[in-house]
């Protein structure tokens, strides 16, 4: 047996080429997880985002002073009975809630008809309409079977 011999045996070489594929590995799984993180975080956000969104928007309505109601066909229905305008706010099958509005802009005589997607992620809407109070209860849906509601008062000016 040598004993000042130079260079790696097979046994060291092996040792530390399982070393070096647990610390890659160990890597991986961990780059993994904090990308499998921000894609949920990113999601959590976006449904958030939509959610604030849509209330801001459905209160911005809501104080045009236009009657509101709720009913089957629309969660929010705003309608002038002067002019014909309307701003109805929907939630689709598909969990969008959409809003179509009937609106004649300032200094013109026809309506405008636009409508647009507020959000993707909507799982319900509830609306209640009493003496002028509107209260709002938006329930988003996050991946799986998450939700979480989201809720505001708003009053009409007139």
């Amino acid at each position: 047996m040598l004993r000042n011999a130079k260079g790696l045996t097979a046994i060291e070489l092996m040792g530390a080429l399982a070393i070096a594929l647990l610390v890659i590995g160990t890597l991986i799984v961990l780059l993994g997880q904090s990308h499998s993180s921000a894609v949920r975080i990113a999601l959590r956000e976006t449904v958030q985002q939509e959610a604030e969104d849509s209330l801001r928007h459905m209160v911005s309505a809501i104080r045009t002073g236009f009657a509101a109601t709720a009913g089957a066909d629309y969660a929010l229905s705003l309608d002038n009975a002067e002019t014909g305008e309307y701003i109805r706010y929907r939630r689709l099958a598909d969990g969008r809630l959409t809003f179509e509005s009937s609106r004649i802009p300032e200094g013109a005589d026809t309506a405008v008809a636009l409508g647009a997607t507020l959000s993707h992620h909507t799982e319900s809407v509830e609306v209640s309409v009493a003496e002028g109070r509107v209260s709002i209860a938006l329930t988003m849906r996050y991946e799986g079977s998450r939700t979480e509601t989201f809720r505001t008062v708003a009053y009409t000016l007139r």
